[in-house]
């Protein structure tokens, strides 16, 4: 299974944190980064590839009550 890095960024483009997991595609790889997902940007790498950007997050929408 490829190892997979998902890096968040801080509001001035710089590298917050990166967890590292692995997973079985691409794209079990974006629905775990989707999962992850934060208001701030995050790219999704595995080795020096690039799977993901996203440039920010927007928030869960609350249900009608």
């Amino acid at each position: 299974m490829p190892g997979y890095r998902l890096y968040f960024m801080d509001i001035r483009g710089h590298i917050a944190h990166a967890p590292e997991f692995v997973a079985n595609d691409d794209i079990t790889a974006i629905e775990n980064a989707n999962e992850s997902s934060q208001l701030a940007p995050m790219e999704l790498w595995c080795r020096h590839r690039r799977v993901q950007q996203w440039d920010s997050v927007p928030p869960a929408k609350s249900s009608p009550a």
